[in-house]
């Protein structure tokens, strides 16, 4: 397909525009001035929205009180008309906005229409807002975003970064619970790290303890009965002859718990008992937190595999959007250019780190690459760039043969004289200034609509009275297509 730029665009009724014809030639630098709320941001989304459709049309299109309204885009290749693309809008009596959109194409013969026409539009124009100034501004996330949708892959960028954003926060949650997990056996470290700690029955012991416990409290109790019948037998011999008989049962008593005595066993200690049953239990305590600690670095290990897996799966995904920008017309076109862990290089060198001419460069050749077919670019808010930058982007858009659209309030081409000037006031072109050629400066001043182009050789300046209603002097547009 050959090259196209818009060379003329008729606008009625759209936004903050009533009636304005812009007449662009093959001229390759175009400023629209105007100070605030003048029109100029509606110029550019004008054309944006005459070959883009839905995407890039305002909810509401028509200008406020009208019932309709069109935009009209003629496409050429150098200074011969190629394609007619129409998009108006009419108020039903259903009181709603429908629109009417046709492309045509022109030919010697005639114009005949082109079936499919947003399909065919699409496949030559990826954006028609890509602005090199926004991309320069923008970090390195923004910019990748960017070269994506230039060239139609912002489904791809969507779905990688969604993917991505899962995976990471997935391996987030995965450090955190690594981190957590290192806090509780900081809490509970491993008493014996060199050795593997097994537990200990205390079955045995304490079982021998209640025996001893047993024993002893059955010596305990036969040793109060020694003590209570000596008592008995002191209180019976105070008076043997009230408790004669008294104190011979209880010396027989006596005499019998002292052989049982006798025939026990000695009283055991339990200290000795006690103190193994406590290092037992001590010892068991440890093993139970040696395999707490030993459990937990298993999950941190398993949980930092995952970790690993996750960075892995993040590299991957970065890398895949970097390989649809080398693979892109933007990775065939800019020299230099290249993306890596989601940050722009030129000639391996950050792209921040560059000259203002090289990224001046750059960021108009990634808007280029993307539209290939229908050549051209905005650039809004204009006014922050210098002469340098001007005439630099004059230089671009004439090397690659395409057209530059600048929106400013100070705009001039004094200094840069290969540029064309539209200035709007209230939503109507009152002054043009066409490009200037072998160095003469010209200006006209006309009235709220004019229009200029080329005749031969020479620019040419036409101005269109229209202090009557458009509606009146005009057929019906939208009824005629």
């Amino acid at each position: 397909m050959d090259k196209l730029h818009p060379s003329r665009i008729e606008i009625t009724n759209f936004g903050r525009i009533g009636s304005a014809t812009l007449a662009l030639g093959d001229t390759c630098l175009q400023m629209i001035v105007g100070p605030c709320g003048a029109g100029k941001t509606t110029i550019l989304t004008a054309l944006a929205a005459c070959v883009s459709g839905k995407r890039a049309c305002p909810a509401i299109p028509l200008k406020k009180g009208e019932s309709e309204g069109s935009i009209k885009l003629t496409l050429s290749h150098g200074l011969q008309d190629r394609y007619e693309v129409i998009r108006a809008w009419k108020t039903g009596d259903d009181d709603k906005v429908h629109e009417y959109f046709h492309v045509y194409e022109i030919a010697e013969g005639g114009r005949k229409a082109v079936a499919k026409p947003q399909t065919f539009l699409n496949d030559m124009l990826t954006t028609a807002s890509f602005s090199p100034t926004e991309f320069l501004k923008a970090d390195d996330a923004a910019r990748l975003k960017m070269m994506l949708a230039a060239i139609g892959k912002i489904e791809d960028y969507n779905t990688n970064r969604a993917e991505r954003k899962a995976v990471y926060d997935g391996r987030t949650e995965t450090n955190r619970q690594v981190e957590s997990l290192k806090q509780q056996i900081q809490q509970a470290p491993d008493p014996a790290p060199s050795e593997d700690l097994d537990p200990i029955g205390d079955t045995e012991v304490q079982q021998q303890l209640a025996e001893t416990q047993a024993q002893n409290e059955a010596r305990r109790q036969a040793e109060e009965g020694v003590e209570a019948s000596k008592r008995q037998i002191e209180e019976a011999t105070r008076n043997i002859a009230a408790w004669q008989e008294r104190a011979a049962a209880a010396e027989a008593q006596r005499l019998e718990l002292a052989g049982r005595l006798e025939k026990m066993p000695p009283a055991v200690d339990p200290a000795e008992l006690a103190r193994k049953l406590t290092q037992i239990h001590e010892h068991n305590v440890r093993v139970k937190q040696q395999q707490a600690a030993r459990e937990l670095s298993h999950k941190i290990a398993n949980q930092q595999q995952v970790a690993i897996g996750a960075t892995a799966k993040i590299e991957a995904l970065d890398r895949a959007l970097e390989a649809i920008i080398e693979t892109s017309s933007i990775g065939k076109h800019v020299p230099g250019l290249t993306v890596k862990q989601g940050a722009c290089f030129l000639n391996d060198i950050p792209l921040e780190d560059a000259g203002g001419r090289e990224k001046r460069t750059v960021s108009t050749l990634v808007g280029m690459a993307s539209n290939p077919d229908l050549r051209t670019m905005r650039i809004d808010e204009a006014d922050g760039i210098d002469d340098e930058g001007l005439n630099h982007f004059a230089e671009l858009a004439r090397e690659h043969e395409f057209m530059l659209f600048l929106a400013g309030v100070r705009l001039d081409n004094e200094t840069v004289p290969s540029a064309a000037v539209f200035r709007l006031e209230d939503g109507a072109i009152v002054e043009t200034k066409p490009a200037v050629a072998d160095g003469e400066a010209g200006m006209e001043v006309a009235s709220p609509s004019a229009v200029w182009g080329r005749s031969g050789d020479k620019t040419v300046v036409a101005v269109q009275a229209d202090a009557t209603p458009a509606s009146s002097t005009k057929p019906n547009f939208v009824d005629s297509l």
